[in-house]
């Protein structure tokens, strides 16, 4: 009998320890429970708010694509306007030099002729000069 007595306070200290064990533990889970929905709640806003930040950013991404884009059409347009400004600025160059070579070789059949002329004058004065003295 004393064996029984013993085994029964055993199980009766037992049960009173999973008694007082469950009664520790329950406030615990309640409490680890809020925190894990809170945890839970934080990480749903904050897939919400990187959903949006997401689509925001795709956004920006074709927003830029689409300025690139435009931005590379109006570089082809300057760079077709910088190839005809080019263009054109050689034949005006070689217009220029053209001129610049009918003009100078004018130029020097006129100050040629004048300086005939002039040489021719002031012989002529020289001469008639020469007779008056």
């Amino acid at each position: 009998m004393n064996l029984t007595v013993a085994v029964e306070v055993a199980l009766l200290v037992a049960a009173a320890a999973f008694v007082v064990l469950v009664g520790c533990l329950i406030p615990v889970v309640f409490r680890a429970q809020r925190q894990i929905d809170g945890v839970v709640l934080t990480i749903v806003q904050a897939k919400a708010d990187l959903d949006e930040l997401i689509g925001e950013s795709r956004e920006l991404v074709r927003n830029a694509s689409s300025l690139v884009a435009h931005a590379d059409d109006r570089l082809q347009d300057v760079e077709e306007a910088v190839g005809t400004v080019r263009l054109w600025k050689g034949r005006v160059e070689r217009l220029a030099s053209a001129i610049g070579m009918v003009a100078g070789t004018a130029l020097l059949r006129v100050f040629s002729h004048r300086n005939h002329r002039g040489e021719s004058s002031r012989r002529t004065r020289e001469g008639n000069d020469h007779v008056r003295t």
